[in-house]
């Protein structure tokens, strides 16, 4: 009898032990759920990469929007593996009026990274960030940076229409080259009659990134 005793004695201890142990996790359970929806609250006032917090805008007001260029424009919030950027200000890209593409900037407070975005029916964007290239007068049929060759896939006289508030200033016209390297490797060359710029980085397939919605990139 005694052997009974203690084998239910036992039994009803591990039973409170286990109960202990499950109240414990639920209760670590409820924090991180209520820290995650006081982080999604944040996230909806000002983007992070904390997750997919920023509330998507319909197709409607997508196709109106300013500059919308490959369904992407000003306050979008993009995301790539564990990176993400909030677009604050951008420059389009025209060629005899019509848009060849735009290239966007990260809202001041988020970063210094840019986006390259084509009309339809090119999906791929560019995840860019400046690089620092010594260029030529012209954009030159090859480029290295990084110790990577990217040879240019075209060129074109463009135009520039800035958006949003204090986008880089290169005057009103440009010659835009696109450079493309062996792998995903991807370049944007600006050259202007007072300055040329570089941005290298690598081409992301449409179904690559997440556009986690849209904020005003004047609250950055």
């Amino acid at each position: 009898m005694s052997l009974l005793v203690a084998a239910l004695v036992a039994a009803g201890a591990a039973a409170a032990s286990s109960a202990v142990l499950v109240r414990g996790w639920l209760r670590r359970r409820a924090a991180a759920r209520a820290n995650a929806s006081h982080a999604c609250n944040r996230s909806e006032r000002r983007p992070t990469a904390v997750g997919k917090a920023a509330k998507a805008t319909s197709d409607a007001a997508e196709r109106t929007r300013a500059g919308a260029v490959g369904g992407l424009g000003l306050g979008d919030v993009l995301q790539v593996d564990d990176e993400t950027r909030w677009l604050g200000s951008g420059l389009l890209l025209r060629e005899s009026s019509v848009v060849r593409c735009a290239l966007w900037f990260e809202a001041a407070a988020s970063g210094q990274g840019a986006v390259l975005s084509f009309p339809p029916p090119v999906g791929e964007i560019y995840w860019l960030a400046p690089a620092d290239t010594a260029l030529p007068t012209d954009p030159p049929s090859r480029l290295e940076i990084g110790g990577c060759l990217l040879d240019r896939s075209e060129s074109f006289p463009a135009e520039l229409e800035p958006l949003g508030r204090e986008p880089m200033d290169l005057g009103t016209r440009v010659v835009a080259a696109l450079y493309q390297g062996p792998s995903a490797e991807a370049a944007i060359v600006l050259g202007g009659s007072a300055r040329s710029v570089v941005f290298f980085g690598r081409r992301i397939e449409a179904e690559g990134y997440d556009r986690l919605g849209s904020a005003d990139p004047a609250e950055a």
